[in-house]
């Protein structure tokens, strides 16, 4: 309806131009998102410098919390768009930080393992999990580029890959990957696993 606002479409380059944003948009909230969106780094995973075309709409929660959601447009012909979204609750007993994209490696020139390093670094997590969804190479689905590439998702620097698990679907895999830093000390071992 009328009361319908396009946050991506609120922008300019002409700095004597004025924006109109609804007062809902003009929080400290938002401001502070987009602060840590630079200051964090994750304003860098798909940065405008390579695709001047991505958004990205970020609010730092108070007491605490942070969401971010990004548009990035096709680099094709189709003139689609990918997302990334990013959700993070910082609390004293448990904390979560979520990233997810549906970017194609095609369009970055960067593998998924790049990706997931670079948002690693970012949050420096004691575990993690990936979820990443592969589409079949070949008749049996394991093409020589595909294995290197499950391998290279297996090694993450400073992490060891406790689980994987791999779901084979018609067309595609979903491969899931469950993560612990080295050093890392917390909780009580999971079913099948033993503490050192």
């Amino acid at each position: 309806g009328d009361d319908d606002v396009d946050v991506f479409a609120q922008t300019t380059s002409d700095p004597s131009e004025k924006l109109t944003f609804p007062e809902e948009l003009t929080t400290e909230g938002h401001t502070l998102g987009s602060v840590v969106s630079e200051a964090c780094g994750l304003a860098d995973v798909y940065p405008v410098s390579k695709y001047p075309e991505a958004k990205i709409d970020s609010y730092l929660f108070t007491p605490c919390g942070y969401s971010a959601n990004g548009v990035v447009p096709s680099t094709g012909e189709s003139g689609s768009a990918h997302y990334f979204t990013v959700h993070v609750t910082p609390e004293p007993q448990c904390s979560y930080a979520s990233f997810e994209t549906n970017v194609p490696a095609r369009q970055t020139g960067r593998e998924t393992h790049d990706i997931v390093v670079q948002v690693v670094n970012i949050f420096k997590p004691g575990r993690f999990s990936v979820t990443v969804f592969e589409a079949k190479t070949d008749e049996d689905g394991y093409g020589r580029a595909r294995v290197k590439k499950d391998k290279n998702m297996d090694n993450i620097a400073g992490y060891r890959r406790v689980d994987r698990i791999v779901h084979d679907l018609e067309g595609y895999e979903l491969v899931f990957r469950y993560f612990e830093r080295l050093d890392w000390k917390g909780g009580a071992p999971r079913l099948g696993e033993y503490m050192l």
